[in-house]
């Protein structure tokens, strides 16, 4: 009978829910955190979302997050929560003299995500011992400013704005002419979360090439290239990887060499182009981008010398590859 007895005491025991016994919540939230060794750390700023929560999260779908601080100077902190539900993705920036004062409002806003009508719990939270180093959110005076911003819903489309990019490169391209050479690029284009355009421009330094068997006959070529590009990467920021497509352009413009009379030639094509892409972030606005694209000529004409033979043609397929800095406009 007593074995009985001490059984039935420990069922119910276990039937205790864990919030009981002092365990945080369980959340529906996948959560990367890159901060400052002088940040909260990751393990405290999840609590603190869970503790906002209470155990009222309402959303059913798995919330991914990615929150990412950097320090300009010694008071002022940049804060950008990265959201993803159901593949809709969010982009929200938040500035701050301190970093425990942008994490306060990042833990207030992925509180929201989860349940909107957290300011209803608010109070209660007041009564809940704050994490060492995190405020909980109803002692942050972002709560109300990023109330208003989240009633909107989980992921409101003006957390994704269009941005202007800028860039600029150095690379090597192959194929065009018959050797490598250098060449230099400049481009612009517009950025919106995942996915971007850019149109840029390739010009390649002047070199000689001479036709096979001959020490003096050939030509002086220079080319550029005009480039539009549509790419997607893994990330809304640096660091990143990603891919990309698009169209090009191709111009040779060349003079002979070596030969009476010396005449001018132009010729030029289209290619499809594919490649990939990295950034790896320099500041807040720019970033190191490094980049390899492949070229195939839908045609290869040929520049010539008549009854000597052809100085120039492009391979079947071209490549650039390419490293430089891209700078990012708000």
């Amino acid at each position: 009978m007593r074995t009985w007895v001490w059984l039935g005491a420990w069922a119910v025991c276990l039937q205790i829910p864990a919030r009981a016994l002092g365990a945080p919540p369980t959340l529906s939230l996948d959560l990367q955190y890159v901060a400052p060794e002088s940040c909260p750390p990751a393990s405290d700023f999840s609590a603190a979302v869970a503790r906002l929560l209470g155990g009222a999260e309402r959303l059913s779908k798995n919330l991914k997050a990615r929150v990412t601080v950097r320090s300009d100077t010694h008071d002022n902190f940049r804060l950008t929560l990265l959201t993803e539900i159901d593949g809709i993705s969010g982009e929200r920036v938040i500035q701050g003299r301190s970093c425990t004062s942008v994490a306060d409002a990042a833990a207030v806003t992925l509180a929201l995500i989860l349940n909107p009508d957290i300011e209803t719990a608010t109070d209660a939270a007041s009564n809940a011992q704050p994490t060492q180093g995190l405020r909980t959110a109803a002692m942050s005076p972002l709560r109300a400013h990023t109330t208003k911003a989240e009633k909107l819903g989980p992921v409101p489309s003006r957390g994704q704005a269009i941005r202007w990019l800028g860039m600029s490169a150095v690379g090597l391209h192959f194929g065009v002419m018959p050797n490598p050479g250098p060449e230099i690029s400049l481009g612009l284009g517009m950025n919106y979360g995942r996915w971007s355009l850019l149109a840029s421009g390739y010009y390649a330094l002047p070199e000689t090439a001479l036709i096979a068997g001959q020490n003096r006959a050939g030509g002086r070529f220079w080319h550029g290239t005009a480039m539009g590009l549509s790419c997607w990467a893994f990330a809304a920021a640096a660091p990143r990887l990603g891919g990309c497509v698009g169209w090009a352009y191709t111009r040779v413009k060349g003079q002979g060499k070596g030969v009476t009379p010396v005449r001018d030639g132009t010729t030029g094509w289209v290619s499809p182009t594919a490649g990939i892409l990295g950034d790896f972030p320099l500041s807040q606005r720019a970033a190191f981008r490094l980049s390899g694209l492949l070229l195939l000529p839908l045609k290869r004409p040929d520049a010539h010398l008549d009854n000597l033979g052809i100085i120039e043609q492009p391979s079947t397929l071209t490549a650039n590859l390419q490293v430089g800095v891209i700078v990012q406009v708000p």
